[in-house]
């Protein structure tokens, strides 16, 4: 659930890798993927749990996962405004979750297992690959599912399936790009790095009381999964460095700041489509908007989430491509 990460921008949550609390942070071996996927058959939520859609309760978000509700602007909100506030913020992380699962961490890892990336991959990492499709897909499901069960209990005009950002970001990034090799450079390490983003905001989950159970399930599921899938995200990073040639190593270095930043860019229209429900002006929602997503915060957001990545891909170039990933770090809109 890591690519997750960049939906709780603006949530009073601390950093921190989820990997580490479950004693399965890997180190640089190449066999990481290999260990972590020996019980799958036994461990993978879609294998191993109960169904977890069909026992919804109220279905709302927790307070401090809502960044509109830190607004001061918002203190004394009645309780039926906040509530369909957290139920959008509900229903916005499970289409981010539908859309990232189905269009880009999927169409990536189906090229991994067909190599279509034209790596020399060990068989083990493109079975693991399969597993990690499998996965994916069933935690798109559950999305869908709980999005559909929000849109039959309403209000539906709370509940936009839409677009998200980061989808929009990405396709900006490979039609601005000329070279079709490197257009599928992008896609693929826009993935490896959302595997390998760091949050224990999903870890902190059950910390979270006001909470819908099933949610609270379908969540913890999903974060034990990707446990296993930054094991395999950063072995193949490790596995295909050496294979990519001097400049394009340099071009990707440049590109990864760009790649994390683009998960973190706030989702502002849905917030503000959320704020006019309320009633309020759209001159009154950016105020609110710019309040809990001050400039500057964004990408001191994404510096910090995306730390991991960078030193690994540090520890890995040799001092060209560092020398431009650390260019391209100073180099970044002050979002």
């Amino acid at each position: 659930m890591c690519g997750l990460v960049g939906f709780f921008n603006g949530c009073n949550l601390d950093v921190a890798c989820p990997k580490k609390a479950l004693n399965k942070c890997p180190s640089q071996s190449k066999q990481d993927s290999t260990r972590t996927f020996k019980n799958w058959d036994r461990k993978a939520s879609v294998r191993s749990t109960p169904q977890r859609t069909e026992h919804f309760g109220d279905l709302l978000f927790p307070r401090e996962l809502v960044p509109l509700l830190h607004s001061k602007k918002l203190v004394g909100l009645p309780k039926r405004d906040e509530e369909n506030l957290r139920r959008s913020a509900l229903f916005r992380f499970m289409n981010f979750t539908h859309k990232l699962e189905m269009l880009v961490v999927n169409t990536v890892t189906a090229n991994i297992v067909m190599q279509r990336y034209n790596f020399s991959l060990p068989d083990q990492l493109r079975s693991d690959a399969h597993k990690i499709y499998v996965d994916e897909a069933y935690h798109a499901l559950v999305a869908f599912e709980t999005m559909n069960a929000m849109r039959v209990r309403g209000p539906k005009s709370l509940f936009r399936e839409c677009v998200p950002n980061f989808l929009k970001q990405l396709e900006l990034q490979i039609n601005k790009e000329p070279v079709g090799r490197r257009k599928a450079l992008i896609e693929l390490f826009f993935v490896i790095t959302s595997e390998m983003l760091i949050t224990n905001t999903l870890g902190n989950v059950n910390k979270h009381k006001e909470m819908d159970e099933s949610i609270r399930s379908i969540i913890r599921d999903h974060s034990a999964d990707e446990a296993r899938h930054h094991a395999f995200y950063r072995s193949l990073l490790i596995e295909v460095w050496d294979q990519l040639s001097g400049d394009d190593q340099i071009y990707v270095t440049g590109k990864l700041p760009e790649l994390v930043l683009a998960y973190c860019i706030p989702e502002q229209e849905g917030l503000a489509a959320d704020l006019v429900s309320l009633g309020l002006s759209k001159s009154e929602s950016d105020v609110i908007i710019d309040e809990v997503h001050p400039p500057g915060t964004t990408l001191a957001y994404a510096m910090q989430v995306g730390s991991a990545v960078f030193t690994l891909i540090n520890e890995l170039s040799d001092s060209h491509s560092s020398d431009r990933l650390n260019e391209s770090l100073a180099g970044m809109p002050k979002v």
